[in-house]
């Protein structure tokens, strides 16, 4: 997608205003729940991310994962990168305890090994 590009290149202002059109007219043509709809939704909260505006990624990372969640369910792989996205942006914001369960979540569809990641520090694991 053109937008993701953009923000690759951090040309945010670029990259939000291609992904708020696509998202409006993905909403207008496909409807509100609808899983292409929840793909512009997480791609305009990756450009938040990016922007470190995380209240407005967090919640738009959320809406994806309810629409998902409404049409596949809650264990379909399709979850995956969306939950991930959601873990980093509250890891990001601070809240690695909320973000933990997150990424387990995402690696027990992805079947992978996330714990890894949240090895207790020394001072954690004297706790």
């Amino acid at each position: 997608m053109l937008a993701e590009l953009h923000r690759s290149q951090h040309r945010y202002d670029a990259a939000e205003d291609l992904a708020l059109r696509a998202l409006a007219m993905r909403q207008k043509t496909l409807g509100i729940e609808n899983l292409d709809t929840a793909a512009s939704l997480n791609t305009l909260a990756g450009i938040y991310r990016s922007q470190h505006r995380y209240e407005e990624a967090e919640a738009l990372y959320l809406r994806s994962m309810e629409i998902r969640e409404k049409i596949v369910g809650p264990e379909h792989p399709s979850m995956v990168l969306t939950l991930e996205n959601y873990a980093v942006v509250l890891m990001q914001s601070g809240r690695k305890s909320e973000a933990e369960p997150v990424f387990f979540r995402a690696n027990t569809l992805r079947g992978g090994r996330a714990r890894a990641l949240f090895k207790p520090t020394e001072a954690e694991s004297e706790e």
